[in-house]
């Protein structure tokens, strides 16, 4: 693994720097590349990076993202977190048109999937716990999935928006993998129960008020130097 120094400390690559580039490489997803070229070598990252979505397939991401799996702290993961990790950057490199957003929580996403959806469809976004959209149904199950399929029944609910753009926060995306906690005794540590409700809580607000709460700048490389800049100080 390569280090940094700092004077006599050792900074090592952790999870985040890991996010930033993936959402570096989200950004240039889909543009054309020649043979050789960086953006040819970015796509075959993103390729092997996808692997890791499963445990057949999750050794030929081993070597682009185990050296990241750091905590900010500089302590390595334990195997259950470098798992998480694996899926989490699979998530992200599953979903071509997926992309950075400071600030956007993974249920936020999920209710302007359903507000694309509806539109679609020519129908206003109204949440309807007798007729649930897609989006709802998917995720209604949350709460009681262990880790391993709480990765699947996610990874399933945003392909259905793969032929959109959708924003989240991949850094809130990755913690949420990595702590998914399905504790029944407190609902506040219930990782699916969040979702739900950041879900339900979003559904609440026009789509210019949930705007009126994100940051004013949406310009992709500033947030990544946002989320890095406390771990490599």
């Amino acid at each position: 693994m390569t280090t940094d120094h700092e004077g006599s400390r050792t900074v090592r690559p952790n999870w985040k720097q890991l996010i930033g580039r993936l959402a570096e490489l989200q950004d240039r997803a889909g543009a054309p590349s020649l043979p050789g070229s960086t953006l040819a070598q970015d796509k075959g990252m993103r390729a092997r990076v996808r692997k890791g979505i499963n445990v057949q397939t999750e050794s030929y991401a081993y070597a682009d993202v185990l050296p990241y799996a750091v905590y900010p702290n500089g302590l390595a993961m334990k195997d259950t977190h470098q798992s998480r990790l694996l899926k989490a950057a699979a998530i992200i490199a599953q979903h071509k048109n997926l992309r950075h957003h400071a600030g956007i929580t993974l249920g936020a996403c999920f209710t302007a999937l359903s507000r694309a959806l509806a539109s679609d469809s020519g129908q206003p976004f109204a949440v309807n716990p007798v007729k649930p959209d897609a989006v709802a149904s998917r995720i209604a199950s949350l709460p009681q999935l262990g880790d391993t399929a709480a990765v699947e029944t996610i990874h399933r609910t945003l392909s259905l928006g793969d032929d959109r753009p959708l924003r989240i926060d991949f850094f809130k995306l990755t913690e949420t993998f990595l702590y998914w906690d399905t504790s029944v005794q407190t609902n506040r540590n219930n990782s699916g129960n969040k979702v739900l409700r950041d879900y339900f809580n979003a559904a609440l607000f026009t789509p210019q008020e949930e705007g009126s709460g994100e940051p004013e700048s949406s310009s992709a490389p500033q947030s990544y130097a946002n989320e890095l800049k406390g771990d490599l100080s």
